[in-house]
């Protein structure tokens, strides 16, 4: 039995220490992106193919943006906006080089925050509106949100508005409990958020 084990991992090392031969050059997703306002970003994914399968070389690649004035690129293949216009991503692997188009609009003039648009997600991705949480029938300990996030009033009133400003404190943000529970600062049932 012992025998037959280590024959075993013998033969996968052997197997999983052979040439990989590429079938198709290194393909870069997304091939071309925009970056919408200073917050976006885009992780780049780069995969071969080869006869055994396709495999992931997003952390093996090199990564250069030609223009470093309108976004930069992480080792790990993350675009972040630093300026608008127009650039490209060099992708370079061991099986060939790739250009990424990547455009970046809105980055000087962004779209103002919205409780819907960016606010509502991160709730809803969180749980916090969840029925295990505070979009139960009564809430939680004195905070209660819509179910799942589908009533973005009353979600804004619970938040901003409720708890005489304590949730959301315009004057003094990092008193706000909405800041504080949700990054560990204060006891909190859902426990550390960020």
């Amino acid at each position: 039995m012992f025998q037959l084990r280590i024959m075993s991992i013998i033969a996968f090392f052997g197997i999983a220490c052979l040439p990989l031969v590429v079938v198709a050059a290194p393909k870069v997703n997304p091939a071309e992106f925009t970056l919408v306002g200073p917050e976006s970003t885009q992780q780049l994914v780069v995969t071969q193919e080869t006869e055994n399968g396709l495999i992931d070389l997003t952390h093996n690649a090199k990564y250069r943006s030609k223009n470093d004035a309108v976004a930069v690129v992480s080792e790990r293949g993350i675009v972040r906006p630093v300026g608008e216009g127009l650039t490209e991503i060099r992708v370079s692997s061991s099986a060939g080089t790739t250009y990424i188009q990547v455009h970046v609009r809105q980055f000087v003039d962004p779209k103002p925050i919205s409780f819907r648009r960016d606010i509502q997600p991160i709730l809803t991705k969180a749980a916090c509106n969840s029925g295990g949480c505070h979009g139960k029938t009564d809430g939680q300990n004195g905070f209660e949100l819509s179910l799942f996030g589908f009533d973005d009033e009353f979600d804004f009133a619970a938040v901003v508005k409720a708890a005489r400003g304590r949730r959301v404190n315009v004057a003094a943000p990092e008193t706000s409990l909405f800041l504080r529970k949700a990054t560990g600062d204060l006891p909190h049932g859902g426990g550390s958020k960020n």
